[in-house]
């Protein structure tokens, strides 16, 4: 008997993933401890899950979508859960998560289910693949398949993805929910890396299995990505070009901006040495070829497009590199990339890397409006000076530490960072405590010293 429902439940699983090289993840959850049990690839779902489900009767998830990897030192069939926005692959589905139950609505399973059949009647939403009864509430699944292969999942749910489908599928699940809205939809839930309940598991706190229940047995609708955000008239993000990243600036904005825009001037260091060289002697020709496929990697660049990049770069070296070795750089990058850290790939690396002289520093200075080193063989360690004149920033870095020198004098002694910070938040000036610390740096004093004159006294 338990292998007759674990056969269903794989069906309803294989059903879901309908590919064979992503990683399904699984996981418990009790009350609010989260757990992920294991991961494994859909290939290996018929055979493997039913030894596995004594592991995942109560209480458990799996995967919406499939990521395309394991974690690192995963061995063996069975692995370890890598599964994130970042990592997947595969779309199988759009969602909508209906909590009718809620206070206000009071709704019952078959009322909510009304009106979404309703919706369906009237066009307001395409006919859905699955209805998930979680026990509680329910969750609605429409399949997508990719263009290309109608019997497959949707292929191509990279973060770096220059076609945004990640951006595309939040969409739709969010244009479903404001559909269902008067019943309970989640309009939270439209993230791709979310978990559902898994098919035949027990639910502790309404002491009730989850079913599935699909569409038909004869016909079960799928949809592409394109299709389904046609019918429910959201429009598509646009495209960007093969080397923008595309992907969430995260909780610091700011500092996400500053990673790429300390990538993409690497990129464009390399390129102006390309341009003033008349192509890359022999010598350094693989050793640029690697840096450039680096950065690519570090600006969500697909692989596909970085072998362009680089085929592209390489063909003006002297003599030019063949396309099998440009490839096999990039592959080298793409499957090791924790080995090829950006802390390898600073200016002073570059510049002693790819000889870098005193000449062509200035020229990539001039370009990037910053300091860039030559190589430690022309020059001890120093830098070519800012070419730019004082902008913004330096008048506000002078302006800020006269206000600090005249603080220091009042008080008579050195205050401490943060209240340094406080008083000149005081006067209208707004700096962190680190900021004003390097300012006391650089005007050579500490919050301890009162070796000013007249202070102390």
């Amino acid at each position: 008997m338990a292998l007759a429902v674990a056969a269903s439940e794989v069906a309803s699983l294989l059903l879901l993933h309908r590919h064979s090289d992503g990683v399904i993840t699984f996981a418990v959850k009790d009350g609010q401890d989260w757990q992920r049990v294991c991961a494994l690839r859909a290939s290996d779902l018929e055979t493997t899950y039913p030894s596995l489900r004594d592991r995942l009767l109560r209480n458990s998830y799996v995967s919406l979508n499939a990521a395309y990897r394991m974690s690192r030192g995963s061995r063996g069939t069975v692995g370890w859960s890598d599964h994130n926005a970042g990592t997947l692959r595969y779309l199988c589905a759009c969602y909508c998560d209906i909590d009718f139950y809620k206070d206000g609505l009071n709704l019952t399973y078959e009322e909510a289910m009304a009106t979404v059949r309703d919706r369906v009647a009237d066009g307001t939403l395409p006919a859905f693949s699955v209805v998930v009864h979680s026990g509680r509430g329910l969750w609605l699944l429409w399949l997508l398949h990719d263009e290309k292969d109608p019997a497959s999942a949707h292929l191509g749910a990279y973060p770096d993805n220059w076609h945004n489908h990640l951006q595309l599928h939040g969409r739709i699940n969010q244009a479903i929910g404001r559909r269902l809205s008067a019943i309970g939809a989640d309009l939270a839930a439209t993230d791709a890396a979310r978990y559902i309940r898994l098919p035949g598991s027990f639910r502790n706190d309404t002491e009730e299995y989850v079913e599935w229940h699909w569409a038909s047995q004869d016909h079960i609708p799928t949809y592409t990505l394109s299709e389904l955000a046609n019918r429910l008239g959201v429009n598509q993000p646009p495209a960007h070009s093969a080397t923008t990243s595309v992907r969430n600036a995260g909780q610091f904005p700011a500092r996400r901006a500053g990673y790429d825009a300390a990538n993409y001037s690497r990129i464009r260091v390399l390129r102006k040495l390309q341009q003033l060289r008349g192509g890359i002697a022999e010598g350094h020709r693989n050793v640029a070829a690697f840096m450039l496929a680096a950065n690519l990697y570090w600006a969500r660049c697909l692989r596909r497009d970085a072998n362009r990049e680089v085929e592209a770069f390489a063909a003006n070296f002297r003599p030019p590199l063949t396309r099998a070795n440009c490839t096999s750089t990039v592959s080298c990058v793409y499957k090791n990339p924790g080995k090829h850290r950006k802390g390898l790939m600073s200016y002073r690396a570059i510049a002693d890397k790819l000889d870098v002289t005193p000449d062509e520093a200035k020229v990539i200075a001039d370009m990037l409006q910053k300091s860039f080193p030559a190589s430690s063989r022309f020059e001890d360690g120093t830098r070519v000076p800012r070419v730019a004149p004082a902008g913004k920033r330096d008048t506000e870095a002078l302006l800020r530490r006269m206000e600090i020198r005249r603080i220091i004098e009042d008080c008579g002694a050195v205050p401490s960072c943060r209240k340094l910070q406080r008083m000149l938040l005081g006067v209208g000036i707004s700096a962190g405590h680190v900021t004003v610390m390097a300012d006391l740096k650089v005007m050579q004093l500490a919050a301890t010293d009162l070796s000013l004159s007249g202070m102390g006294r």
